[in-house]
């Protein structure tokens, strides 16, 4: 899979769909907090396009992506709020890096669609956010074997011991591909 995302690292910030589909997240997740001074997780960072526009906000920012290429692009950009970690995420990698309970919303932005599992993927942002912190998730809804919809986010936040706090389809995006509705699910840590 990272041999997959690495090819896309070059153009990754000039495609318009992309940037788009950021310029929207961001308004989108700033409706549910405000990240002035917090501290923060952005799994699966890409080349850092939400993180151009967190890390004014942000105390701190950890960016978590497997694709070494698109951590390349972030090193790039010299935020100097910005720690880059190059794997995937796990509860092992979450216990390494010190990471348990450090955070005060995660982002988690066109990425998990892409995990081979949602349930275990929830478990380790769950470990990462401070008691009331905040899961937030914007993903492509469910269309045939792609995507992610309400059930499963039932499901997975169950499992990862995260509170529903709203799950939303606040956008949809034109491409080539035809229509594609985003989801929104915002988790809370008990």
């Amino acid at each position: 899979m990272a041999e997959e995302w690495d090819k896309s690292a070059e153009t990754w910030d000039t495609d318009p769909h992309v940037v788009e589909y950021r310029d929207k997240a961001f308004k989108e997740i700033c409706k549910v907090l405000d990240p002035k001074e917090k501290t923060s997780l952005d799994f699966g960072c890409g080349t850092g396009l939400l993180l151009d526009k967190l890390h004014p906000l942000c105390k701190e920012i950890t960016a978590i992506d497997i694709s070494p290429k698109m951590i390349e692009k972030v090193q790039a950009k010299g935020f100097s709020n910005v720690t880059t970690i190059c794997g995937e995420l796990t509860e092992a990698l979450v216990d390494e890096k010190k990471l348990t309970g450090t955070c005060d919303f995660v982002t988690a932005s066109s990425v998990l669609a892409f995990v081979p599992s949602l349930k275990d993927s929830y478990k380790s942002i769950g470990k990462t956010l401070k008691p009331g912190g905040l899961l937030i998730a914007l993903d492509w809804k469910k269309h045939g074997d792609f995507g992610i919809d309400d059930t499963m986010v039932k499901e997975a936040s169950e499992y990862a011991g995260l509170e529903i706090v709203s799950i939303s389809y606040p956008f949809s995006l034109t491409s080539e591909m035809g229509e594609m509705s985003v989801i929104m699910a915002v988790l809370k840590s008990k």
